[in-house]
C-alpha cells in the first residue's frame, strides 16, 4: 500500500500517470495495474480509499492474509538466527505502514542476532520515515535508513555486507493481468530475477506469498462490503477527468476466479451503459462490462518454488501457516 501523499492528487505530476492507467484500464490494455490508486484519500461515500482498506481489515472475519502472515512470522522469527546465522543488514522491500513494520519486521529483527543496519525500500517517503522512526525507537543499536524508489523498476547498490532481504505482504504477486490472459509466469520470474540481482550472490531473501487452494475461503475473504467499495472506489477519482455521462455510482464489485491462472480477478462492473471521454480517448461501456482493478494470485507452493529456481535462487527453508494458506520462502541468491 502506498501513502496518500504519493497517490491521491490527480493533478500536477501524478495526473498523467493516473490518466494513462485509467485509459489502459478501459481500453483493456492492462488489468490489475491500478491497485495502488485504490488507496487514494478522495472521499468515496464517507470513507477515503485508505480508510475503506482499514475498515475492511477491522470488519472482516474471513480475510486471512494479514493475520495469518503475522502469526506465521511470529512463529518462525526465532528460527531465523539458525537458518540465516550471519546477518548484518536487513533490507525491507516494500515497507508498508507502521502496523506492518511493527507486526512483521520487528519480530524478525528480534529473532536475528548481530544486525547493525536496516534499509527500507519503498516509493512512499511517508512509509520510509515511519519505518525508520519505528526501528530507531525499538532498536537503538541498529542504523535505519530508506531508499525511495520502485525496487522492481530500478537498480541500486546495497552495502557489501551479509544481507537478508524481506519481501512481505505477497508484494511479488501484485501483477498485471486481464481476464482471459494466460498466467504471467515469465513476469514473476523476471521480478524474482531482478531481486536476486539486487541482493547479491550468497545473500538471502525471505518472501511471503498466498498459497491458499480453498476457493470457498478465498471467495469469503473478499466478500465484505468494505472490500467491495474499496475495489470500485477508483471510479470516484476517474469521474473528474471524464466528459460525458460517467458516474462513480454506476459501478459494482464482481469477482472472477481463474483456476488455471491461480488468480481471483477483482473487478469494477458497470451497472448501466455509459459513454464518456478522457482527453481524446472515447469510451462506450455497456452494462455488465467488467474491468480488473486488482488481481489476487494464490500460488501452489511447488509452482512458486519452481519460479524461484528458474530465477536463479537456491530454494531453502519453506514455512506455512496452520491453514496452509500463507507461506514464507527462504531463498539464497
Amino acid at each position: 500500500m502506498l501513502s496518500a501523499s504519493l497517490l491521491i492528487w490527480l493533478g500536477s505530476k501524478h495526473l498523467n500517470p493516473f490518466k494513462q492507467d485509467v485509459i489502459d484500464l478501459f481500453s483493456r490494455n492492462r488489468g490489475g495495474h491500478v491497485e495502488h490508486w485504490l488507496y487514494s484519500d478522495t472521499l468515496r461515500r464517507q470513507f477515503s480509499g485508505s480508510q475503506l482498506w482499514h475498515e475492511f481489515l477491522k470488519a472482516s472475519t474471513d480475510y486471512y492474509v494479514f493475520a495469518n502472515e503475522v502469526n506465521l512470522i511470529a512463529k518462525i522469527a526465532p528460527l531465523l538466527s539458525t537458518a540465516v546465522p550471519f546477518v548484518d543488514t536487513v533490507v525491507d522491500f516494500g515497507v508498508g505502514d507502521g502496523e506492518a513494520v511493527n507486526d512483521k519486521v520487528v519480530p524478525i529483527l528480534k529473532g536475528l542476532h548481530g544486525v547493525s543496519s536496516y534499509i527500507g525500500v519503498d516509493l512512499s517517503a511517508e512509509f520510509l520515515k515511519t519505518a525508520q522512526l519505528c526501528i530507531a525507537a525499538q532498536f537503538p543499536t541498529i542504523s535505519a535508513q530508506g531508499i525511495q524508489t520502485d525496487f522492481f523498476a530500478s537498480s541500486f547498490a546495497l552495502p557489501d555486507t551479509r544481507c537478508l532481504g524481506l519481501m512481505l505482504g505477497s508484494t511479488v504477486t501484485n501483477l498485471d493481468m486481464c481476464m482471459g490472459d494466460i498466467f504471467p509466469c515469465s513476469h514473476v520470474v523476471e521480478r524474482l530475477s531482478h531481486l536476486k540481482g539486487l541482493m547479491g550472490k550468497g545473500n538471502h531473501l525471505l518472501i511471503s506469498y498466498d498459497a491458499n487452494a480453498d476457493i470457498h475461503s478465498i471467495q469469503a475473504a473478499y466478500s465484505d462490503p468494505y472490500w467491495k467499495r474499496f475495489v470500485t472506489g477508483i471510479m470516484y477519482d476517474v469521474a473528474p477527468i471524464t466528459l460525458g455521462d460517467f458516474s462513480p455510482a454506476h459501478w459494482k464489485h464482481s469477482a472472477v476466479w481463474n483456476e488455471k491462472a491461480h488468480v481471483l480477478h477483482q473487478c469494477a462492473e458497470a451497472t448501466q451503459d455509459m459513454a464518456f471521454s478522457i482527453d481524446k480517448e472515447a469510451f462506450e461501456i455497456a452494462k455488465g462490462e467488467r474491468f480488473v482493478t486488482v488481481n489476487l494470485f494464490k500460488f501452489p507452493a511447488p509452482l512458486f518454488q519452481s519460479m524461484c529456481k528458474e530465477a536463479g535462487f537456491e530454494v531453502k527453508d519453506s514455512y506455512a501457516d496452520y491453514q496452509n494458506r500463507m507461506c514464507l520462502q527462504l531463498l539464497r541468491a
